[in-house]
């Protein structure tokens, strides 16, 4: 179960709140603010441009529309990353 469903979020109601131009879509810029302003999520400059490379391959724009939104905070995500990747990265720090 996703928190937004836990939490019984409108997620209408939370885009609304998120489009600060009020142009009816969402850029990563937006929702980093969001995440930022309500969950005190702060977020590098490179996860924001992660945010928007995943709206352009997945939408094919840099922002996404209030449906596209509902589906996004609908998803369940893994964060997925690869341990021996991570070992190596640490022997090239010392």
């Amino acid at each position: 179960m996703t928190k937004i469903k836990k939490f019984n979020v409108k997620i209408p109601e939370l885009f609304d709140r998120y489009d600060r131009n009020k142009n009816g879509r969402l850029s990563a810029d937006e929702l980093a603010s969001a995440l930022e302003k309500d969950m005190h999520i702060t977020m590098e400059k490179e996860d924001v441009q992660a945010i928007a490379d995943y709206f352009k391959n997945r939408h094919n724009s840099t922002e996404i529309g209030a449906l596209d939104f509902m589906t996004l905070m609908n998803m369940k995500f893994t964060r997925v990353f690869d341990e021996n990747e991570a070992k190596r990265s640490l022997t090239l720090i010392k």
